[in-house]
């Protein structure tokens, strides 16, 4: 039978003996008929065009779906949109009749000089078939003003109108669609723009990748939402100072491991992320004990160097360094985990830090003094024994086993040298304080060696290990990217101790991490507590900024031995602080300023400490500053300047009249400029807050005003010697050569002398001989004899073969009643000066 076609169906019956009845009466039933389907034929578009419509006739396909009952075409569909935009269809419906099977449908509403993509879906009984081929129409332009503009509208339409000189329009109106709308979409209607996918705006000016830098959603307005993690009008500024920041800053929604922007305050850099719950970690660094690269403890390009290894996207899978193990100032935790190369985790131990180490980065914490401890004990930690368990040799004496991170609770340990786990030869660049007392060929932890005789071995990581007593250890049997032996031997036991049926090696990656700062990002020195209503932390004083980072106007920043901003002061009233705040100054004169006008001071730097020079007494030039001269000991008067070489001329400073002494003094002695020895003293909590004048001027008898010498360093000795022909014991100079505290206005017997008296000396007594004296600025005298000097080693008065000054005796002695100085009558005439100057510092 056709499609689509009705037939008329009688029936007759017979029995089988019998002849065939009459027929039924005529029932008429029509086959079904399929969905019309579009070949080629297309809508006509060519009746009329507008600049907001565009009028279209039906055409039915070639095979319209079956015969000529019921298969005729009942409704169309009309469908259309602006050519190219990839916008859903609108549709039209338009009934076709007997009368009219072909109708005209008018689209309308639409925009100007714009082109329309359009197709036909006719309907039957069957239901709508697939649809016609586009046909493309554009609109026409009406415009208000402008030259005479002529043109194709394509399928065989053309205008002749004016243009309105427009945005759609040039001067001599010539479409450019592309060039107002950025390249980003096409123009319609005058001064609009349909925009490409991502771009919004008038004029398809705005993109998210543009104008919001690609850290926010940008609106049509051309505003920007940021993405948790960034601020300002772009989204270019990054605001997560670190994972964790990042981790707050998205509050309650999960993140995934990756890659991330983070600042450092000044630019961003690009970090790994892991997320532990509510925590976010930096990848510090990764190691690989399977991989050819051994970081053991000499490696300082790795440990103690800034050049990145490896790369982000392999953070987690191989060796790698990153940014942020220079850049992140870690604020909370350090975190070490151990994971087997197949992926598992053995297990991660957590550590808080301690205050002195905060906001400072792990770079700087691998350049610090050895041992030095930058955690408390471990917070919290898990092990999965399943991944990885630990056996040692139990006929040997180590008690001690398992990794030093994951099975025990102790604190995290930087730079270890020396002697760690009873082993003198041992160095690790990442421990706890755990050690062992019970035997002494041990090693463990990260970055490390121990060498013993012509034995040793060099190793990126080891679980505790008495080197022939592990049952385990990181790596492979190839050693590759873990360890390295010297003197031939094999990693990690020798071949006496080697047990091969019970050792196994472990290959694992170790990575290290630290929780940075959080989302308001208070600097922790500068500022009272992690809140910052509205983007202010709170500052302490000196300190500003919305982190309290830096310091106020007017304050000077003081940096502590770690780089960090310690303190904001108004005032620099020291040496000290004046090093605090230019960290990279050395020995010389600065300026200080204590509040009220300036002055220069002249400062010895020696590793972090600095000392302002009190006075310098020269016992070779021409001035005498014995115990009577009370213009220099007692009162603010100045002599010579800071800036003249004042460790070699006679001087005093304000330093002597201002300066508090409130840490140490140092005396030092100089040879012709050239240092000779010098000795510190820790200054006594009485005199703490006291200048050097005031000290002399309200402690005029006797007193201690320092601890014991605490240290001393000699360039080259003096080569003091003594007459053996004399009961005196005692030689040398007093400071350089000798640890007693220092007192100020020494007197009367306390040198078994009953007329002596000393400025500067120490508590130093001569219980053999009477006749001696020493120290700075000082006389003795006995019946008709007498001495004064500006400077003296210790002496009985003809003991000394040697003495400080010149033989003229200019700048440091004269004598009274006739007598020579040094010596005279009965003593040995052998006699040499040696010309010195000594200096006192304070800190």
């Amino acid at each position: 039978l056709s499609r689509g076609t009705a037939y008329k169906v009688r029936v007759r019956g017979k029995f089988r003996k019998s002849e065939f009845g009459s027929f039924s009466q005529v029932v008429q039933v029509a086959t079904e008929a399929s969905a019309p389907d579009y070949d080629t034929n297309a809508p006509l578009t060519n009746i009329s065009v507008s600049d907001s419509s565009i009028v279209v006739r039906a055409v039915p396909p070639r095979d319209i779906g079956g015969g000529e009952v019921q298969a005729r075409i009942q409704r169309y569909r009309i469908e259309f949109r602006p050519s190219g935009s990839g916008d859903p269809y609108t549709s039209l419906l338009v009934n076709a009749t007997t009368e009219n099977p072909t109708p005209n449908v008018t689209l309308s509403g639409l925009e100007k000089f714009t082109a329309y993509d359009i197709r036909l879906v006719a309907e039957n009984v069957a239901g709508f078939g697939s649809p016609s081929p586009v046909v493309t129409q554009k609109t026409r332009g009406v415009c208000g003003d402008g030259a005479i503009q002529s043109g194709s509208l394509g399928n065989g339409l053309s205008y002749t109108e004016q243009c309105d000189g427009g945005h759609c329009c040039t001067s001599s109106c010539a479409l450019q669609p592309s060039s107002h709308c950025n390249n980003n979409g096409q123009c319609v209607s005058g001064s609009s723009c349909s925009c490409n996918a991502g771009f919004v705006g008038t004029t398809c000016q705005y993109s998210n990748e543009t104008t919001c830098s690609g850290n926010g959603i940008v609106s049509e307005s051309g505003s920007c939402e940021c993405f948790p993690g960034y601020a300002g009008a772009s989204c270019s500024n990054v605001t997560a100072y670190s994972c964790q920041a990042l981790r707050e800053a998205n509050g309650g929604s999960a993140l995934g491991n990756g890659v991330f922007n983070i600042t450092d305050g000044s630019a961003y850099y690009r970090s790994y992320c892991v997320f532990d719950g509510t925590s976010g970690y930096d990848v510090l660094f990764t190691l690989d004990s399977t991989d050819s690269v051994v970081r053991e403890y000499d490696d300082t390009a790795f440990w103690e160097g800034s050049a990145a290894v490896g790369t982000l996207a392999g953070a987690l899978s191989g060796e790698f360094k990153g940014d942020a193990y220079s850049k992140l100032p870690i604020r909370e935790e350090i975190r070490i985990e151990i994971v087997h190369t197949d992926g598992r985790q053995v297990g991660y131990a957590r550590y808080s830090v301690l205050d002195d180490f905060k906001e400072v980065t792990w770079l700087k914490l691998m350049q610090t003094s050895a041992n030095t401890v930058v955690t408390g004990a471990r917070s919290a930690g898990a092990q999965d024994t399943s991944v990885l368990s630990y056996t040692y040799n139990t006929e040997r004496a180590q008690s001690l086993h398992g990794d030093p991170f994951l099975n025990h609770n102790h604190a995290l340990k930087l730079n270890l040298d020396g002697r760690v786990f009873n082993a003198d030869r041992n160095k690790m660049r990442i421990m706890t304080t755990v050690d062992n007392t019970d035997y002494e060929h041990t090693f463990a932890g990260i970055g490390g060696y121990h060498l013993e005789g012509g034995w040793g071995v060099r190793y990126e990581a080891s679980p505790i290990s008495s080197y022939c007593e592990l049952r385990d250890a990181y790596g492979d049997s190839g050693q590759a990217g873990n360890s390295l032996a010297v003197s031939g031997e094999a990693y990690p036991m020798r071949d006496s101790c080697r047990n091969t049926a019970t050792f196994k090696y472990t290959p694992v990656r170790i990575r290290v991490l630290a929780k940075g700062r959080p989302l308001c990002a208070c600097y922790s020195l500068g500022s009272t507590g992690d809140s910052c209503p509205n983007g202010q932390c709170a500052c302490k004083s000196g300190f500003t900024g919305e982190r309290c980072d830096r310091c106020a106007s007017g304050y000077f920043a003081f940096y502590d031995t770690l780089g960090r901003i310690a303190s904001c002061s108004a005032t620099i009233t020291s040496c000290q602080e004046f090093k605090m705040a230019n960290p990279s100054f050395t020995t010389g004169a600065a300026t200080l300023q204590p509040g009220t006008g300036s002055y220069q001071s002249y400062c010895y730097v020696d590793g972090t400490k600095a000392f302002d020079l009190l006075f310098t007494l020269n016992t070779h030039d021409n001035t005498i500053r014995d115990f009577a001269d009370t213009t220099f000991w007692t009162t603010a008067s100045t002599v010579g300047a800071a800036s003249n070489n004042p460790v070699l001329n006679e001087f005093k400073g304000l330093a002597f009249s201002q300066l508090k002494l409130a840490n140490e003094l140092m005396v030092s002695i100089q040879k012709n400029g050239a240092e000779q020895g010098r000795s510190t003293y820790n200054v006594l909590s009485s005199f703490q807050s006291k200048t050097l004048l005031q000290v002399l001027t309200e402690n005029t008898a006797y007193t201690t005003i320092t601890s014991a010498r605490t240290s001393s360093h000699i360039t080259s000795s003096l080569g003091l010697i003594r007459n053996p022909d004399r009961a005196q014991q005692l030689f040398g100079d007093l400071f350089i050569d000798h640890d007693e505290a220092i007192t100020v206005n020494k007197r009367g017997t306390h040198w078994g002398a009953a007329y002596a008296e000393t400025r500067v000396a120490t508590t130093l007594h001569n219980t053999q001989y009477g006749h001696t004296f020493a120290g700075l600025g000082g006389y003795h005298t006995h019946t008709s004899w007498g001495i004064y000097y500006e400077a003296a080693p210790i002496s009985a008065y003809c003991d000394i073969r040697q003495s400080y000054g010149d033989s003229t005796k200019n700048g440091n002695a004269h004598s009274i009643s006739g007598k020579n100085y040094p010596y005279g009558g009965t003593c040995p005439t052998s006699h040499e000066h040696i010309p010195i100057e000594v200096s006192v510092w304070a800190r």
